[in-house]
């Protein structure tokens, strides 16, 4: 009919007037406009039909009178939608203004896609996930993937068994075809029920993460109710029987049993086996009626079982045999790497990886530099909008005193220094800042580049060394030329992303027991290191403004602090010293600094919601295998010689944030 939207939103509501308001609040806020919002309520005796008429008048509510349960109310509602595409969301759920417009692109550009999961995110800790899709498992175990681990391991799309039906979307085709949820169900496992049989009519589910919910959990009912573990457990059972094809549902029914078992045992511990016994009573006796419905299902399918088999996750015994297996050789690996780390010869280090390979916490992510980028390197980049504005921005901020003095120091690598430059104009926007640029004896076109570069950046200033005097001593140079409240000592192949230097700076004005701040990074050698997801600048701008936005705030205390980037007030030079320059071309300087820092009773702070993107031995690496080694242990033992200690590798993240 013409004039009809384009999605027609459910949200079934049952005494929650607060939290559908909210909910509602933030839809009026989505970019896309063109869809209609359906209420069902249930009966509901908190006001909520009142809340809806006076405050909502563009919502269209159905009014049912009693509860009739959550699959029920979304069948009425599908029923009365007039869209093309249904969308169902939970009324405890608020949405980010793009939601709508990401799940609605792809069924609009990818037809091979029946429905879409949403991303949802932990209400109040928005760096955790609720489900990014969910799992189903062969003996009949259903789960939601990624439950409350970090959710920036879940920025791929991918395709996913099920979605969860409290933020995801449907062709309208589909569920007609289906016959929309199975009303005998009431709440629990509708979802599944429904994907599993969308699935076996050869719909395919798209889990987009871009469709981002936040989620207040279990506000409806709470997941631990003995309401919540009858029906979950007895629909498992439908879902289990009813969908699984014959050979799968044969080969698997041991494992099941086993698992029903294991779930006895322990609801016998929390005292609550009387609602999971009776929820498998019931589903006993409504036996007769699922088999009935599993006939016209198994009939009307149209995938084999092998495509089936290969979309399932494994047993749920294999699965924890696997786990107790990997978490015991972990132990061992960590046990065995950490007595090589602390008592071998660090020549030895890659020897021991090679033996036991252990998996890196954080894989190292590398933006290509090709070899045009040293041609391009030597261009003037004020030709670019964006850094002229920089280039303007930089003269009217730093006419007087800087607050800020950057010091970055430089040996060869010319592409590295340029995107670390650039990448300081462009998003350094406060405080007011000097960039004191110290190369050590460059052969390349480094010095012709930074030449250029004085003549039109008002706060640059260079200091060229005639040979490599070292990370220390030209940092020191850096230093004493300084006149900025606080220091920054930076890496030449680095790249700083928006914000990076105000916040970092902010952590030293809140604390005056701080004493030198960081960011994390994705390459390091300490707990700086995270997992970090993303291979262009593009993607590295948008992957630190999410966890930017997800981590605000949020700081850990750790022994040391890597120079890749640190920032530091000038007063706690001048009382420590500069750095100490016997650790020649470099290497266990920062080790050194940290320990005077602490020894002065201030705090080490790596900030959560900065990051800045590291290449990682740029330089050092240029020494070839056999020198880095060597430098490595000679300055390894100054260090111990120094201070009387036997150096300890530092703590790396086990379990990325």
């Amino acid at each position: 009919m013409s004039g009809d939207p384009l999605v027609s939103l459910l949200i079934v509501n049952w005494n929650a007037k607060e939290l559908l308001s909210a909910c509602l609040r933030s839809l009026e806020k989505q970019t896309f406009t063109d869809f209609e919002t359906i209420v069902i309520d249930n009966g509901s005796c908190d006001g909520s039909a009142d809340l809806i008429r006076r405050q909502f008048p563009h919502v269209r509510l159905i009014e049912i009178g009693k509860n009739l349960g959550f699959s029920t109310a979304n069948n009425i509602g599908i029923r009365k939608a007039r869209g093309k595409y249904i969308a169902l969301l939970n009324n405890d759920t608020e949405v980010d203004p793009g939601w709508l417009e990401e799940l609605v692109n792809v069924l609009e550009t990818r037809s091979d896609i029946g429905f879409c999961a949403s991303k949802m995110l932990l209400f109040d800790q928005h760096h955790l996930a609720d489900t990014c899709g969910d799992y189903y498992s062969v003996d009949g175990l259903g789960g939601k993937i990624g439950h409350l681990q970090p959710a920036d391991l879940y920025n791929e799309p991918r395709e996913v068994f099920a979605a969860c039906a409290g933020a995801a979307i449907y062709r309208r085709d589909l569920l007609d075809e289906l016959g929309g949820f199975d009303e005998d169900f009431f709440l629990a496992h509708e979802d599944t029920d429904l994907s599993f049989r969308a699935q076996l009519k050869g719909y395919r589910c798209l889990y987009v993460p871009t469709a981002i919910v936040y989620h207040h959990l279990s506000a409806s009912i709470g997941a631990g109710s003995n309401t919540y573990i009858y029906y979950g457990h007895r629909n498992a059972e439908f879902v289990y029987l009813k969908n699984m094809p014959a050979s799968l549902l044969w080969r698997s029914f041991p494992s099941h049993l086993l698992l029903n078992a294991a779930l006895l045992l322990f609801y016998l511990y929390r005292k609550q086996a009387w609602p999971f016994l009776r929820a498998k009573w019931d589903a006993i006796k409504s036996l007769p009626a699922m088999l009935r419905k599993r006939r016209d299902i198994q009939e009307q399918r149209v995938v084999s079982d092998e495509y089936i088999a290969s979309i399932l996750d494994e047993s749920w015994l294999i699965q924890a045999v696997r786990k107790r297996f990997r978490r015991w050789w972990d132990r061992l690996r960590e046990a065995l790497h950490t007595w090589g780390r602390r008592t071998l010869p660090y020549s030895w280090k890659r020897q021991i990886k090679r033996i036991i390979p252990i998996g890196t916490p954080a894989p190292q992510v590398r933006i290509p530099i090709t070899p045009e980028s040293v041609e391009n390197a030597l261009r003037p980049w004020t030709e670019h909008q964006v850094l002229r504005t920089a280039v303007k921005r930089a003269a009217s901020f730093n006419a007087g005193t800087p607050r800020a003095s950057i010091i970055v120091a430089t040996y060869n690598k010319l592409p590295y220094t340029r995107l670390c430059i650039e990448s300081l104009y462009r998003n350094t926007e406060q405080p007011s800042f000097e960039l004191i640029v110290v190369d050590n004896g460059s052969e390349d076109n480094t010095t012709t580049y930074l030449k250029g570069l004085v003549e039109f950046l008002p706060n640059l200033r260079v200091i060229l060394n005639s040979r490599n005097e070292g990370f220390a001593r030209a940092n020191n140079q850096g230093i004493l030329k300084a006149r900025g409240e606080y220091v920054v000592l930076l890496n030449n192949d680095t790249i700083v992303t928006r914000s990076w230097l105000s916040r970092l700076i902010q952590y030293l004005e809140q604390d005056p027991k701080i004493g030198m701040v960081g960011p994390v990074t994705n390459s390091g050698g300490n707990e700086q290191m995270i997992l970090a997801q993303y291979s262009s600048l593009e993607e590295l701008e948008t992957f630190a403004e999410r966890r930017a936005a997800t981590y605000q705030g949020h700081s850990i205390e750790i022994e040391m602090l890597t120079m890749f980037c640190i920032v530091m007030r000038r007063p706690l030079i001048d009382q420590i010293g500069l750095l100490d320059e016997q650790f020649e071309l470099g290497m266990f300087e920062d080790d050194d600094y940290a320990h005077r820092v602490r020894l002065q009773g201030y705090k080490l702070v790596c900030v959560e919601d900065v990051f800045v993107h590291h290449f990682g031995s740029a330089t050092m690496g240029g020494f070839g295998e056999r020198a880095y080694l060597e430098i490595f242990e000679r300055n390894r033992r100054r260090f111990e010689q120094k201070w009387g200690v036997r150096w300890r590798p530092q703590r790396l993240r086990l379990r990325q944030q």
